[in-house]
């Protein structure tokens, strides 16, 4: 099944047959027509599905001042230098840096089907700024204002009617 436009940003989730009592199948995103994810790959959906459950409890609280007039080439190596870059700070600042940015992470999520992926979502006045490195390429592309959640919350929807994930 695919969640939302893949020209703008779905996710595209098909389940396999149940080995146990978890749901296990493939996951991607696509984002302005590229997938993003290993769509080949098998993976137990529950950490994905939680990832994505978690992104939503930052609703519209995608907004920092230190990213006004920031391009996209800017923001990601930012927050990737405050998020994994800083172990010469304390510990009390690296805790507050984490708190104050991991909120804009959409990957990686410790799910196999992303890894490697990394991309921020930055809600600013124009809409959603959904920006993700791809190789050394920066990709940004501006979703219409709360598409991410949109998309995700029919994803979830859809998963969370399954009779096998409710158990």
């Amino acid at each position: 099944m695919i969640f939302g436009n893949t020209a703008q940003l779905a996710v595209e989730c098909v389940l396999t047959p149940p080995r146990t009592h978890h749901m296990f199948g493939r996951v991607c995103m696509y984002v302005g027509g590229r997938q993003l994810g290993d769509f080949s790959a098998v993976v137990a959906l529950g950490g994905p599905v939680d990832f994505f459950r978690r992104s939503l409890t930052f609703a519209r609280q995608h907004t920092d001042e230190i990213f006004l007039n920031k391009t996209s080439a800017e923001i990601i190596p930012l927050v990737y230098g405050f998020l994994y870059e800083n172990s010469d700070d304390s510990l009390v600042d690296q805790v507050a840096l984490e708190r104050r940015y991991r909120k804009f992470v959409l990957m990686p999520n410790g799910c196999e089907s992303f890894d490697g992926e990394f991309a921020l979502l930055v809600d600013d006045r124009h809409g959603q700024r959904f920006i993700h490195k791809w190789g050394a390429e920066i990709q940004e592309i501006l979703l219409p204002e709360a598409y991410y959640e949109l998309v995700i919350s029919e994803f979830l929807s859809w998963v969370d009617g399954l009779k096998h994930f409710a158990e």
